[in-house]
């Protein structure tokens, strides 16, 4: 992406990252969310793609999810080339892209 100018960040792309990810997991959301230092409800903001969910809050779900530092921050900008520099699998960043697309054909 890297385009200049004011970029407005998709939470609601990033919240079913969050949620499509939490599918795959063996705990459940409550079990996540305590695990990882969070609430239910900030858990449910940020699935929910609420802008007011911090940074420091989707460092942890990108802890907990074992995703790289920055992952999420790059899926909100939809910077699919910085998704792969750093270390997100292929099929992951493929998949993201289609989310996105179908989002915003609808």
């Amino acid at each position: 992406m890297r385009e200049s100018g004011t970029v407005t960040p998709d939470r609601k792309l990033v919240g079913d990252v969050v949620d499509a990810l939490l599918d795959r997991q063996a705990l459940n959301r409550v079990q996540f969310a305590k695990q990882n230092g969070m609430s239910r409800p900030t858990l449910y903001r940020a699935i929910a793609g609420d802008a007011s969910v911090t940074q420091r809050v989707l460092r942890r779900l990108e802890s907990g999810l074992s995703l790289p530092y920055d992952t999420l921050t790059y899926v909100s900008l939809h910077d699919w080339e910085s998704l792969e520099e750093v270390g997100v699998p292929a099929d992951l960043v493929r998949w993201i892209q289609r989310r996105a697309e179908s989002t915003t054909e609808g």
